[in-house]
């Protein structure tokens, strides 16, 4: 969540833009979240800091109205799973017996699962079915589980070409030109066990048929945007024949 400074700073760069001197320069400002969530992270900050760094304690907030939203529409084929996200935002939730953290809460048995792949996608599924699960995702907290996760789909996809691209791994001073010292000092093994947030793995193994996710922008009119989910229609040793499967832009194909 952004703390207030940041809501404050926008209202001042608007009144700038817009050259008025009313609040947000005059425009109508929506904010949406919800303040069981997560809060502005503030460094080495007490739980008082942390509540007086909220847009609620901004100078601004008691210039918006406030809209309380009651149904909560993605889930509401489960209401019992609505009602158990509330109650942890309420503190209703009891600790486990043995807690990780004074912060921990017990997970209803019926909300766990022993295997997440096939609770999702089935134990096994062809490229022709990709299509069908393109609504569904696994969502992880680390890019660890992500790996493991992609590489278990992978291998129930059946009948698909395979093929694996490995990324640049050579380095370079700030010219350009290729660091024979830098490489002695960082040795490319190393590189390669390298996996950033935000970047593709070092060897990234695909096949036709498998949903893959746009990691930047690269045409916002084509519709290539980061978070961008596209299915692998086929592929050469550097470029990717990709259809869009999200959006507007859906049945889409690009070459990158």
């Amino acid at each position: 969540m952004a703390p207030g400074t940041a809501l404050e700073i926008v209202d001042l760069i608007f009144q700038d833009l817009m050259g008025v001197q009313m609040r947000f320069g005059g425009k109508v400002v929506v904010l949406g979240g919800d303040f069981r969530q997560v809060l502005p992270v503030i460094r080495k900050g007490s739980r008082c800091a942390i509540i007086a760094s909220t847009i609620k304690k901004s100078s601004v907030w008691p210039f918006f109205q406030t809209f309380r939203l009651e149904r909560n529409m993605r889930a509401i084929t489960d209401p019992n799973f609505s009602k158990w996200l509330l109650d942890i935002g309420d503190g209703m939730i009891h600790s486990p017996e043995i807690p990780k953290t004074q912060y921990s809460v017990e997970v209803p048995i019926s909300l766990i699962s022993n295997d997440i792949v096939t609770d999702i996608f089935g134990n096994s599924f062809s490229y022709t079915d990709v299509e069908k699960f393109s609504r569904r995702a696994i969502l992880c907290p680390r890019n660890e589980d992500v790996r493991l996760i992609n590489e278990r789909v992978l291998i129930n996809l059946n009948n698909a070409v395979q093929m694996s691209f490995y990324a640049i791994d050579s380095i370079k001073n700030d010219d350009g030109v290729d660091d024979h010292d830098l490489q002695v000092n960082i040795p490319v093994e190393f590189l390669n066990t390298l996996n950033p947030s935000g970047l593709a793995p070092y060897k990234l193994n695909l096949k036709v048929g498998c949903i893959v996710m746009l990691l930047r922008n690269l045409s916002v009119n084509k519709g290539l945007c980061n978070g961008t989910r596209m299915i692998v229609r086929g592929f050469r040793q550097n470029v990717l024949q990709l259809e869009i499967i999200t959006g507007t832009f859906s049945g889409t194909v690009h070459f990158i």
